[in-house]
């Protein structure tokens, strides 16, 4: 995703790219006069999440196709369908309580450590007409 805005505007590269419904990615690049975001489905992107109904904490990630997971999450953890993922405030990056997605599937495969928890993001990346870029205080 390509943004019209970049340094003149004070803008730097790792803010935070929001929608109105939720994370988008951050700014992975800052030119001049434009900057282009890295979005949350990229396959190299990482986010430290929380499920804000029982505060179990993971790393949501993309998964193949348009699918993304929260990730390291312990095998019998309170995360149910339906809960909310919002960012843990555990990044430099991301501030706390930026909503990520809604888990749509969980499973507690045998000899793993880890649940598999699916997503589906809040942000329709494919629809988006704005965003806006959280400036932190320094």
């Amino acid at each position: 995703m390509l943004l019209d805005i970049g340094r003149q505007n004070q803008v730097k590269k790792d803010l935070p790219v929001i929608c109105s419904s939720g994370v988008v990615g951050k700014l992975a690049f800052v030119g001049e006069r434009f900057s282009v975001v890295q979005l949350i489905d990229d396959i190299n992107f990482r986010i430290s999440g929380l499920v804000q109904r029982s505060r179990v904490v993971g790393v949501v990630k993309p998964g193949p196709g348009n699918e993304c997971y929260l990730d390291y999450v312990p095998l019998h953890s309170d995360v149910r369908t339906g809960d909310l993922v919002v960012t843990s405030g555990y990044s430099k990056i991301f501030p706390k309580g930026l909503e990520i997605g809604v888990v749509t599937e969980v499973h507690n495969p045998e000899n793993a450590l880890f649940e598999k928890i699916k997503l589906q993001l809040s942000a329709n990346l494919g629809k988006i007409e704005e965003v806006f870029i959280v400036l932190q205080n320094q």
